[in-house]
């Protein structure tokens, strides 16, 4: 996934559901990666903050980094409760 974010070989359109794939199964450098390249086309939705929290990948650090990178990123759609 790295390889064709870096080299913006995914000429897919950034859905919500591409990004819940992404930030439910890759770790917070890939997530830093796709934030980059497809910031300004993702919105930090429900969907997408519920499978961030779900990732485990690495365990907590993995989730914690992840749900760290979409709140910095600041496109919030959900509400954090």
């Amino acid at each position: 996934m790295t390889l064709l974010l870096q080299h913006r070989a995914v000429n897919a359109e950034t859905t919500e559901q591409l990004v819940v794939e992404i930030v439910g199964s890759f770790d917070a450098k890939v997530v830093a990666l796709l934030l980059q390249q497809r910031g300004s086309d993702i919105r930090v939705t429900e969907k997408v903050a519920g499978a961030a929290a779900e990732n485990f990948e690495d365990g907590d650090n993995i989730r914690n980094e992840v749900l760290a990178l979409l709140l910095k990123h600041g496109a919030m759609t959900a509400e954090i409760t």
